[in-house]
């Protein structure tokens, strides 16, 4: 994996944003790093922005740690922490250099961490528009004469996360119908009993079919999403 310098500005998704982007976690095994405990609330903070956190630039393909002998743990997202004017950057193996290689992130980075808004919220969007990340695409979207504005951004990054979450809950749902049928040897025959199985994931609508069963979860009050299954087809679509 590429080797940033704690706190050093980071090129890696572009030298456009090297101003905005401070680089932390970037290990390999060529260079010294700082052993310590963040503690547990740093850690498990940092777990929920790597799952939940919006990945503001993307790159194909995956982080591998260098510092493990043989197996060579994998990761491919990345932490994008608003911090004032920058974004602390870390890739998400972050969370194994801390957990199984001693790694002690700077300060900083955890006070950023800590006070980082729940993703999503408006104190979150708010926290995004100070950086200088914000400057730097309304600069670009000028530029290029776009009809996309800095709110259009933010928002297509709200949906794609909202869609990230409703995939999550639709896969624990039909799990949660799999598992009925490998105790009682058939689907749930009813809504009612749908529902009390998955009385968890609120509104929903549920039908056997020929192939099985057809199951909709329906989304929030602000985004209606509808996620859709249908046992047969072996896929989950988001209308």
């Amino acid at each position: 994996m590429t080797h940033f310098e704690d706190l050093s500005p980071c090129d890696y998704f572009g030298e456009e944003y090297t101003a905005t982007f401070r680089a932390v976690g970037w290990l390999d095994e060529c260079h010294p790093y700082t052993n310590g405990d963040p503690g547990p609330e740093v850690f498990a903070k940092m777990a929920k922005l790597a799952t939940d956190g919006w990945q503001l630039v993307k790159f194909m393909g995956w982080h591998s740690c260098t510092l493990c002998r043989y197996d060579h743990t994998r990761s491919v997202r990345n932490l994008f922490v608003p911090a004032g004017k920058v974004f602390y950057v870390a890739p998400e193996a972050i969370l194994h250099y801390v957990a199984a290689h001693g790694y002690g992130p700077p300060h900083e980075f955890c006070q950023a961490v800590l006070e980082c808004p729940p993703v999503g919220s408006d104190g979150y969007i708010e926290a995004i528009r100070e950086t200088e990340w914000a400057t730097v695409v309304h600069r670009q979207l000028v530029e290029d004469e776009e009809e996309l504005t800095l709110d259009d951004i933010l928002r297509i990054h709200h949906g794609a996360q909202l869609s990230s979450v409703a995939f999550s809950a639709a896969k624990l749902a039909r799990d949660e119908i799999e598992a009925f049928r490998h105790l009682n040897g058939r689907y749930p025959a009813s809504i009612q009993e749908a529902q009390s199985v998955l009385a968890r994931f609120g509104d929903l609508r549920y039908q056997l079919s020929d192939e099985g069963y057809v199951l909709e979860l329906g989304g929030t009050a602000e985004e209606p999403l509808v996620d859709r299954y249908a046992s047969g087809s072996k896929f989950w679509t988001i209308q």
